[in-house]
């Protein structure tokens, strides 16, 4: 910076302190400045943002390059400094940059506009960890940008936004202590994924009610298995010797305290605060069945993987998904059809050709929507299915019947995702209307209209205890709500891409999300905060599932045509309280194994009550197939 420069700034600062004689000095001193000159500079405010101040005296000069100028020498300090900060400071200058570039072109500097981004272009793309194609977009919007005149238009005002965002909410906080682990890179910022601080903060300070329901399967079937070891204690060891009363007695005193344990675990869930229907005996009893038959898996113990492929439908597919007694798995597709196959009478034949329908038909093709099919899911007894569609409506399906029972309107646009409440009874969609509505069935109207994205929702998910509803958006936000008000809870950035994929934990403490460009997300839901980051997939993340019981594993499905196996620790066991079995140390997710499809992009997992991983995904037969 020029010593003239810093003589203007100082002298600014001592006027509008008082210090009268520490002005008169300077001047004396610096006798080729001009004092008149200098008094009609504009002031300097604390009240603005701390980049206005940074550049406001350049107006002073009415030389508007020195814009570009002075984010080069801000870049170069950034760059130059320790390495214990620099991470923090380079979120700084993305949108130090955008606010540059919009005031020169702004005030008529174009050209000066345009080098500087061809200048600093390679920065914001080539320094981060790989290539984000939201940033390329951001970047290649900013050069068609050009004209003061467009900063009129719809398009370019969601650029200019970037003004306010940087001046009122762009602050420096300086905190004693190191910096933060998690600092993440520049790209971390975007100019449509900001958020006003303030409220981003106060929103995501509410407390949440995370605990699983009072009567869930598995805590019920945790109880069982309790009491019958506690009563089961052997009277010899493996050997077949007999136990001396002594060790008896502290297996006796193990069995029971593990029971009482389960049974208070199962007393402080959460007493259900929003009608739900009531279960069926005949399904529990199922359920409980096989939770007895389930096997637990891990990094040790790799589950078993089927996969099914939907033939001849690379083109047409859409969604998919396994029914709960894994007796058919529905598909929707681009023709506005969707269609049920049957899993117990499959054939090799071509799912549209003659061969399959006289075979035993093992599909059955509904009509009813006027669009693509493009989110399908089961209600929990698994007794019908719902669609959603590009024509804006939702559908229940009676796989017995092969028939539509009902139809739900109210969003003005596709609806992209719909989702079954775990409870039954309710169910959820996303929409490019960007709301997201809760439905009931045996209503035509949605009973909550949650708002607040500001781009598409494109997939929702339910928390555990049917309380809360999770939306992944366009915007590349995770947004939470509270069904029982309608209130948001939590707001989650850090994604540089569409989210495309969500699913929460058994305990309902964590939120794993997945991206359009292959990243993987584990989040905290009660500190609001991101646990751990990974990006092993290639292409976008179609499907999430974690399993069951003791087994704290998960698994992920990409359009790159693989399936990747997942362990995370940390998380509380079926029957435990969660708050009582949080570690002391953060939860870690560590990949346990990758699985490569021979050309089937992964669009559904499923993990069935036994802990079999399931996964279906369309293959075009016309394509080459490379031997595995």
């Amino acid at each position: 910076m020029d010593e003239d420069v810093l003589d203007r700034l100082v002298l600014q600062y001592l006027q509008k302190r008082g210090y009268t004689q520490a002005q008169q000095a300077l001047c004396y001193d610096a006798q080729n400045l001009q004092t008149a000159n200098m008094t009609l500079a504009p002031q300097v405010d604390p009240e603005k943002g701390i980049v206005e101040d940074l550049l406001l005296y350049l107006v002073a000069d009415n030389n508007q390059a020195q814009y570009a100028r002075s984010f080069d020498s801000f870049a170069i300090w950034v760059d130059n400094s320790l390495d214990l900060y620099k991470a923090e400071l380079q979120k700084l200058l993305y949108p130090t940059f955008i606010l540059c570039y919009l005031r020169l072109v702004k005030h008529g500097a174009s050209a000066e506009a345009q080098q500087m981004l061809a200048k600093h272009r390679a920065r914001f793309v080539g320094t981060a960890q790989r290539p984000a194609q939201a940033r390329l977009q951001e970047l290649q919007d900013l050069q068609n940008l050009s004209l003061p005149e467009q900063l009129e238009s719809n398009q370019a005002s969601k650029l200019f936004l970037i003004l306010s965002i940087v001046n009122e909410h762009l602050s420096l906080q300086i905190i004693e202590g190191q910096p933060s682990a998690d600092a993440g890179d520049e790209t971390d910022v975007g100019i449509l994924s900001g958020q006003s601080m303030g409220i981003m903060s106060s929103v995501n300070q509410q407390e949440l009610q995370l605990g699983l329901l009072q009567g869930n399967a598995e805590d019920r079937y945790a109880a069982i298995k309790a009491d019958r070891e506690a009563e089961a204690v052997p009277e010899a060891d493996a050997e077949g010797k007999a136990l001396s009363k002594k060790k008896r007695l502290a297996l006796e005193k193990e069995a029971e305290k593990e029971r009482s344990k389960r049974h208070k675990a199962a007393e402080g869930r959460l007493e259900p605060q929003i009608p739900l229907a009531p279960r069926s005996e005949v399904l529990d009893t199922a359920v409980l069945n096989d939770f007895e038959n389930r096997m637990d898996v891990g990094p040790q113990a790799l589950p078993s993987i089927l996969f099914h492929t939907f033939v001849n439908t690379a083109q047409s597919l859409n969604c998919s998904a396994f029914a709960p007694d894994l007796q058919a798995v529905a598909g929707g597709f681009a023709d506005s059809s969707v269609r049920l196959y049957n899993l117990n009478n499959a054939t090799e034949a071509s799912a549209d050709g003659p061969e399959a329908r006289q075979a035993g038909e093992p599909f059955a093709c509904m009509h009813g929507h006027s669009a693509s099919v493009h989110g399908i899911d089961w209600m929990p007894d698994g007794r019908c299915f719902l669609t959603s569609s590009s024509d804006g409506t939702l559908r229940i399906w009676s796989p017995e019947l092969r028939r539509n029972l009902a139809v739900y309107r109210g969003h003005n646009l596709p609806v992209w995702d719909i989702a079954a409440c775990p409870a039954g009874h309710y169910f959820a969609s996303a929409s490019n209307d960007r709301t997201v509505r809760v439905w009931c069935t045996d209503r035509v109207h949605a009973v909550r209209i949650l708002t607040g994205a500001f781009s598409d929702a494109d997939v929702v998910r339910w928390h555990p205890n049917s309380h809360y509803v999770a939306a992944g958006c366009s915007d590349r936000t995770i947004r939470i709500w509270d069904i029982r008000g309608g209130r948001l809870q939590r707001i989650l950035t850090g994604h540089r891409a569409p989210i495309t994929s969500l699913a929460f934990s058994p305990d309902g403490s964590m939120l794993l999300s997945g991206d359009a460009e292959g990243e993987l997300m584990l989040w905290s839901l009660g500190q609001a905060k991101r646990l751990a980051s990974f990006h092993d997939h290639r292409g976008p993340i179609w499907t999430l599932v974690f399993s069951h019981g003791l087994s704290n594993m998960l698994a992920s499905g990409s359009a790159d045509e693989t399936v990747k196996l997942w362990s995370l620790s940390g998380q509380a066991a079926a029957g435990e309280d969660m708050e009582a079995a949080l570690p002391a140390a953060a939860p870690e997710l560590q990949r346990v194994k990758s699985f490569k499809t021979r050309a089937m992009p992964v669009f559904s997992l499923h993990w069935t009550p036994r802990n079999v991983l399931l996964a279906s995904g369309p293959m075009d037969l016309r394509q080459k197939v490379l031997p595995a």
